[in-house]
């Protein structure tokens, strides 16, 4: 993911010099600049050069991962994330205060993730303010990101239609609609731009048609397989999964592959008194019955993957915590000193991980798959 930092020094110099100001004011200020001095004295020149040179490496970095990416044949890349919002202390609320809406963080509802009210501490572009500056900072964002990549997914891309506003106050929050189209033609010029595909992060609870009409302007949609079931709770089958989709079993938000498996979750749910210990029982033996039908006596994450690389879907992801079967998702919505979100590191070294026996095993399934499914186009 490209840091809120990274996204602020984007393709206008002025903006850069505006990141590299807030750097060293942060430093001496604290990261509140809504309780900086009204007008802050120019930071130590050596400070604001250093993280002007930061930047460069940060670009740098990722223009050789991409051209060393597409040098070692993956199709398409690096694959990166537009985040749903900055930080609110961040550079980026204080770089574009002029887009930006005042005492509002997004957030959410409760949802299937979590029964919990969520408050993001993110920064939300005001629609208006962004019209009256023909939606500059959010053109030089995506430009900043599309250009190191083949691919970007829009986190919570529902925001494009309407985001939740929760109030400084504590006053209830509410839906602000969104400029839809306007948004889905700008990303789509960048898109062109730089020759990059889009994939929408949405978590199935979008309004009706949504979906269609980002497909039908090109964008990928999610498909998240643990949640996508038929009637009778069964995953779905290799061909009932879309084609302009990227499929997943699991994302950062959902249980992995071994947490799913061994209930994790659940234990989550309960142990956060989300839901009572009869409930907590009754969904785990829903689950060891579901698991148990679908193993069959093999492999659960074995099973999954087959049906993932024999899918209709064009596009596939596998997360680096089902290959080293990792149990806890990386992050509980909802949560923030309850679970170890965005904490946990994984025990392998990156330079061991093309041998590992998963890897390979999981690599060699996709690649099987997709030259069959070439074949038969």
């Amino acid at each position: 993911m490209v840091s809120a930092q990274f996204r602020c020094a984007n393709l206008l110099n002025y903006d850069l010099q505006d990141f590299a100001r807030f750097e060293p004011l942060s430093e001496i200020h604290g990261t509140q600049w809504h309780d900086w001095p009204t007008d802050p004295d120019t930071p130590p020149e050596d400070r604001h050069d250093f993280h002007m040179w930061l930047q460069w490496v940060a670009a740098v970095q990722l223009t050789d991962a991409q051209a060393r990416s597409k040098a070692a044949g993956m199709p398409l890349g690096l694959y990166l994330d537009l985040a749903v919002g900055s930080r609110r202390d961040g550079a980026e609320s204080w770089c574009e205060q002029a887009a930006v809406a005042q005492g509002v963080s997004i957030g959410a509802q409760p949802d299937h993730l979590s029964p919990e009210w969520q408050n993001g501490n993110l920064t939300a572009f005001a629609p208006r303010k962004l019209k009256e500056l023909r939606s500059r900072p959010l053109r030089a964002i995506l430009a900043q990101t599309i250009r190191h990549a083949d691919i970007i997914r829009i986190d919570h891309v529902l925001g494009l239609n309407r985001s939740y506003w929760i109030p400084n106050d504590g006053s209830p929050g509410g839906y602000i609609r969104q400029p839809f189209e306007s948004l889905i033609a700008i990303i789509k010029i960048e898109a062109e731009r730089f020759n990059c595909a889009v994939v929408g992060e949405d978590r199935g609870l979008v309004p009706d048609g949504f979906r269609d009409t980002m497909r039908s302007h090109g964008f990928y949609g999610y498909s998240v397989l643990q949640y996508e079931k038929d009637d009778q709770g069964a995953f779905q089958k290799t061909n009932d999964i879309p084609v302009q989709v990227l499929s997943y079993f699991a994302t950062h938000h959902t249980p992995t592959l071994r947490g799913y498996e061994t209930r994790q979750n659940i234990h989550w749910c309960e142990k956060l008194a989300w839901i009572d210990a009869l409930a907590a029982d009754a969904l785990r033996q829903e689950r060891a019955a579901e698991v148990g039908a679908f193993r069959r006596n093999t492999d659960f994450q074995a099973r999954i993957n087959g049906l993932l690389a024999q899918s209709n879907a064009s596009l596939v992801n596998v997360q680096l915590d089902d290959i080293l079967v990792v149990e806890d998702a990386q992050n509980l919505p909802g949560t923030i000193e309850q679970h170890p979100n965005w904490q946990r590191k994984h025990d392998r070294q990156l330079k061991n991980l093309p041998a590992h026996e998963r890897l390979r095993a999981t690599a060699q399934l996709m690649n099987d798959a997709g030259r069959h499914n070439a074949g038969k186009g």
